[in-house]
């Protein structure tokens, strides 16, 4: 049973986009259904929507997110009377939308100068797990935020989520290196950090900020579906990692690139026109047989694209096929566990800076410290 639920009717399309494949997430997303927003179990709650849990009108340097009313590319959505702050992260090698092969030109009328990739961890968001359906509020259907997970009310904090139950979740020696990786529907570009916070302490993004964790190495993997990590490795291949801890906030905290390109084109193939022929940079790996409606290699927005209820983004069955393929991947990466980390109850949070679009993802997993 769901604590604090509302029971609601499901939006009849999905757009959705992130979320934790693990550890156990709250929100029951797994490895094998990467890419694809369902969960396995359809006598859970939600199966539908499992990773709809985000912050919509979100950009650095504003004190508050405001959904996606009054949001414009370009400008940043600050509540009345703010005006936010300068990018950070300007080098070209960190970007993933424009400016990825020329040198930075700053200009604020460039439609991602104020999303939160440009100064990752700046953003305000609504929860450090997400909620549904990105704001309190439904927009006016022409973007995400009309969306939220089956049977959870629009606004739900994750936090309420139901815990993972104690035999399934993660258990982590303090000191121990770990497995995390998370999947995407939709590609917004950016890059992401993971982070804790003891259940002790109340769940609050600060607390979450003082816990980032440290990747181990420069190395990512590419997992296509497959069982939980570690037990199953099959498809799996290793990327470089593009790591950064400068200009990120809190100060020197680590974040990841994501590794997937979108399409090149003013809006990275999240409209059917102009087509998906070529990536905004070079993809992690190759894709074979995958070449269908986009060329080879793992690149492109993903099967959020033919969801939508924008116009000139309806897809054909085979396409919907495609992008189902394509991105039923997982983006795992190696975390170190502080060896000075008390053991007890802790919450594990995946935070997706967006530099596409004035969006935070977030998801949940519990997870134990052992000494």
């Amino acid at each position: 049973m769901l604590r604090g639920y509302a029971i609601v009717a499901c939006a009849t399309l999905v757009a959705a986009h992130a979320e934790v494949s693990w550890p156990p997430a709250r929100t029951h997303g797994v490895m094998a259904t990467a890419g694809t927003c369902k969960g396995p179990d359809p006598s859970q709650v939600p199966q539908n929507g499992t990773c709809l849990w985000f912050s919509e009108g979100c950009t650095i340097g504003c004190s508050a997110c405001i959904g996606e009313k009054g949001c414009m590319d370009g400008f940043p959505c600050c509540p009345a009377n703010e005006t936010g702050m300068l990018p950070t992260l300007n080098q070209s090698e960190y970007r993933t939308v424009f400016n990825v092969t020329v040198p930075f030109l700053p200009i604020p009328s460039e439609p991602t100068f104020h999303n939160p990739w440009r100064a990752p961890g700046r953003a305000p968001i609504m929860s450090p797990c997400g909620v549904a359906g990105g704001s309190s509020t439904p927009d006016s259907g022409s973007g995400t935020g009309a969306w939220h997970p089956t049977g959870v009310k629009q606004g739900f904090d994750q936090r309420e989520m139901p815990e993972v139950a104690q035999g399934m979740r993660a258990v982590w020696e303090a000191g121990s290196e770990q497995e995390v990786a998370w999947s995407m529907r939709a590609n917004h570009g950016g890059g992401y950090s993971w982070r804790l916070c003891p259940k002790s302490e109340n769940l609050t993004e600060d607390c979450f900020q003082r816990n980032h964790l440290k990747f181990v190495g420069t190395t990512s993997w590419i997992q296509y579906g497959a069982t939980a990590v570690p037990q199953g490795v099959a498809n799996r291949t290793a990327i470089p990692a593009v790591r950064v801890s400068k200009g990120t906030y809190p100060q020197g905290s680590q974040w990841t690139r994501n590794p997937v390109p979108m399409c090149s084109g003013m809006y990275g193939g999240a409209q059917m026109n102009p087509g998906c022929e070529k990536p905004m940079f070079p993809p992690p790996i190759d894709t074979p047989g995958m070449e269908g409606v986009a060329g080879r290699g793992l690149y492109g927005y993903g099967q959020a694209r033919c969801t939508s209820r924008l116009p000139g983004k309806s897809c054909s069955p085979e396409e919907y096929d495609f992008w189902g393929r394509r991105f039923n991947f997982n983006i795992v990466d190696k975390i170190q566990v502080p060896q000075d980390l008390p053991a007890g109850e802790y919450l594990l949070s995946l935070r997706w800076d967006c530099e596409q679009t004035p969006q935070v993802w977030n998801g949940c997993a519990d997870v134990t410290i052992t000494q």
